[in-house]
């Protein structure tokens, strides 16, 4: 089972309720925008990622795309590394480390993918509203521009 991690955005499946009121062309723009920010993400992501086994997870990340960025990747599918370890515990492993004291220590924090997030995620989340609230307005200024000519 997945566990979803990010930015929490109030109220997030209201707006994208709304943005699929305002048409295709919105949710086409929003959707195209927020592919680019998940991928700028996993451009981060993949330069954040300093050991083989980090590389490796962080290369198996893939962007979807949907109305906000958004990043994942196949759990359960074998990588070819560490003796064919799943991609889900590539990535746990590469991120917080081991129980096991030959192969370094455990962190909450995370090697590369949260504070990757943590650091750049607000800068990504931004470019997110901005992203947004053009749409809004240009929609919007359509809708008064066709009520003012009607």
């Amino acid at each position: 089972m997945a566990r979803a991690t990010g930015i929490h955005v109030k109220n997030v499946n209201l707006l994208m309720r709304t943005m699929r009121q305002m048409g295709d062309d919105a949710v086409d723009h929003n959707r195209d925008a927020s592919t680019e920010i998940a991928s700028a993400f996993l451009k981060d992501l993949t330069s954040a990622a300093r050991t083989s086994q980090a590389s490796a997870a962080a290369e198996a990340f893939k962007v979807y795309r949907d109305q906000i960025p958004k990043v994942g990747f196949p759990a359960r599918k074998a990588t070819g590394v560490s003796g064919g370890a799943r991609i889900g515990e590539l990535f746990y492993g590469a991120e917080f480390g081991s129980d096991d004291w030959r192969f370094g220590s455990r962190t909450r924090d995370g090697n590369f993918f949260y504070p990757t997030l943590r650091s750049e995620g607000e800068g990504y989340a931004q470019a997110w509203f901005d992203v947004i609230t053009d749409v809004m307005d240009r929609t919007w200024s359509k809708g008064a521009s066709r009520a003012a000519g009607a």
